[in-house]
């Protein structure tokens, strides 16, 4: 994903490892993991199922939430004696 007007993190690993997602445009709601960039080009480590292109808006980074329920029954209330 190529962003020319981007100055994208570099230093030692650079986003290596951190997430973007397509916030608009074409190919919104995928999100890739980054494996590799340069300050204008972000490299991902699966291929877009639709290709980002320059009407596609693009968020990096962010909090990583995943959330696990279950369901709760907690019946009638228990009394001790």
């Amino acid at each position: 994903m190529t962003d020319s007007g981007a100055e994208f993190y570099t230093t030692g690993g650079g986003l290596a490892g951190v997430k973007v997602r397509i916030t608009g445009g074409t190919g919104v709601g995928q999100t890739r993991r980054i494996s590799s960039n340069t300050g204008t080009v972000l490299t991902v480590e699966t291929a877009w199922e639709t290709t980002p292109d320059t009407t596609s808006t693009y968020r990096i980074g962010g909090i990583d939430l995943e959330l696990e329920t279950k369901a709760l029954d907690f019946g009638a209330p228990h009394q001790t004696k």
